[in-house]
């Protein structure tokens, strides 16, 4: 008996992505990118594949315990891409947007630090090192909400 490969299966893989990553780290959270990214690869390395590619992106979220766009593989997202077009406008013609890059990142460490003070923003601006004040308008501008 053989068990035909995952893209014959499409409708397991978001079984198997919620099942590896409650097996790695069961507090961590994958945004709806990412989870698009996992779930439209084709997965020639079967199962093995996308469990090392679900640890390798739990060890990378680090404390913030978010999965994000960012840290899937190049392989995987470029492959995303030429199907169904997830990234960006710049990034789809081949071009880096670092300026959306490093706003994604500091969207997450400000969503971290907020999560970590229990939304008290006088100490997630402390934990920051920034001034409350830019943190409030980093919150506006990033339209960052309570959970």
């Amino acid at each position: 008996f053989k068990l035909p490969c995952l893209r014959e299966r499409r409708e397991d893989i978001p079984l198997l992505i919620k099942h590896f990553i409650d097996k790695c780290d069961p507090q961590v959270k994958i945004e709806p990118e990412a989870f698009n990214y996992l779930a439209d690869y084709d997965w020639p390395g079967n199962i093995r594949e996308l469990e090392n590619e679900i640890k390798k992106m739990v060890l990378l979220s680090g404390e913030r315990k978010v999965i994000t766009g960012y840290l899937i593989s190049r392989r995987i997202s470029e492959s995303s891409d030429n199907s169904n077009g997830v990234r960006s406008t710049a990034t789809k013609r081949g071009k880096f947007s670092l300026y959306e890059h490093i706003s994604r990142l500091e969207r997450d460490y400000i969503l971290g630090a907020l999560r970590k003070s229990n939304w008290v923003k006088k100490y997630a601006a402390e934990s920051l090192a920034i001034p409350e004040s830019t943190l409030r308008l980093k919150i506006k501008q990033y339209h960052i909400t309570p959970e």
